[in-house]
């Protein structure tokens, strides 16, 4: 209509009017988004917009490709409306069914649209972001996730039919309480086997943790580098048995076929509610948590480890309350836990006992004694044992 009217004007002042250029549109969604993931939004407000690390930056960007980017991306940034958000939500699958998007996901993907939203409004793109406040769904509930006990981690790590690659992700992750996609995505740089800590800087929460690895764990780690040979400080710490990086989806599945490998089969580890799940590759995280807890340990040590809050620990006391009465102690160390590195342990030279020297022989003649007998008694040949994986 303003086209229709200028133009009558123009032609009443006899075209001497300079025609009004439409007011230029602006950025579109997708643009918007693009620039908050690729740092452009950091660059200009540093203050503001936090770089988004690379695994969250990926996930990010899956997510709006999905299912946002196909509806809003073509869309003026300024002419999203809060129907246009609403009929995303509707396109999202609804959480009846495990193949489906839980509520919790649901909120996720409403969030990144939000997200792109405050951040055009910084921009100046938008005078105002059109999705009011309450407008994100409610969290979904907390869900109860069994954990692993002892007994049931020291079966699972002796199974030798399961890939020693794996039996080793396990033990550090029920040993460490790192989260999963922390402990794939980790590299040697990031392990210091010669003090046994590890150092990480970029996880999920930017919150840089440094902490001392659980016993026997340096050990296993040492060997483990060992047998794999190579390595080099940027390689990940752990691969699958055929030395490729580990995937994330393929995880989950993995971990319950080796808990039915190993013959554990009780109900709680394999069964789902409404208001519990089954176990999976973060129970790991959440057995350590409840473990230490139980055991004695306090929050401060175990948000040194594993990064959560006071409110987050909060959720695990009833259940290492519950745990403390089953009196089950700690998990083994993990250089006891895994059998191939029992029989490293064995195969290595050791001193002989002083009760078996001779004393009629010079004292030059017994070292020499010692060490032939040491070598050939413990099967030593000066070659390193090579174990496959």
């Amino acid at each position: 209509m303003l086209g229709h009217a200028t133009q009558i004007v123009s032609e009443l002042l006899g075209d001497k009017l300079d025609p009004i250029s439409a007011e230029p549109a602006g950025p579109t969604f997708a643009i918007v988004a693009d620039e908050w993931t690729k740092g452009v939004l950091h660059e200009r407000f540093p203050d503001h917009v936090e770089r988004l690390t690379e695994r969250f930056r990926d996930t990010v960007e899956k997510r709006l490709a999905k299912a946002i980017v196909p509806i809003l991306g073509s869309k003026p940034i300024r002419e999203v409306t809060r129907a246009h958000c609403e009929d995303v939500m509707r396109r999202l699958p609804v959480p009846k069914t495990k193949s489906e998007l839980s509520r919790e996901t649901r909120r996720q993907y409403a969030g990144l649209m939000h997200r792109v939203l405050n951040l055009a409004e910084l921009a100046g793109y938008i005078d105002r972001n059109p999705l009011p406040r309450g407008w994100l769904p409610k969290p979904g509930k907390l869900k109860r996730f069994p954990i692993l006990l002892p007994y049931e981690d020291e079966a699972l790590l002796a199974c030798q039919r399961i890939p020693v690659c794996y039996r080793v992700l396990w033990g550090v992750l029920h040993r460490e309480g790192s989260r999963r996609e922390e402990a794939v995505e980790l590299t040697w740089r990031e392990v210091d086997l010669q003090n046994g800590v590890v150092d990480l800087d970029e996880n999920k929460t930017d919150h840089a943790r440094f902490w001392k690895l659980s016993p026997g764990v340096r050990d296993v780690l040492t060997w483990w580098r060992e047998l794999r040979g190579g390595c080099e400080p940027d390689d990940r710490v752990f691969v699958d048995e055929h030395g490729r990086p580990l995937q994330f989806r393929p995880l989950a599945d993995l971990c319950r076929a080796h808990l039915v490998e190993a013959g554990l089969d009780r109900a709680d580890l394999f069964t789902a509610g409404p208001n519990k799940e089954h176990f999976g590759p973060h129970c790991y995280r959440r057995s350590f948590v409840t473990r230490s807890l139980a055991n004695g340990q306090t929050e401060d040590w175990v948000r040194q480890r594993t990064g959560h809050t006071s409110s987050q620990l909060y959720r695990y006391r009833q259940a290492a309350r519950a745990l403390a009465e089953l009196d089950l102690g700690e998990v083994l160390p993990l250089d006891q836990a895994i059998p191939e590195f029992r029989a490293v342990l064995r195969n290595r030279v050791a001193p002989a006992p002083v009760a078996e020297l001779d004393p009629a022989l010079p004292s030059g003649s017994q070292h020499h004694l010692i060490a032939t007998r040491t070598t050939r008694e413990g099967g030593g040949t000066g070659r390193r044992t090579s174990l496959r994986c």
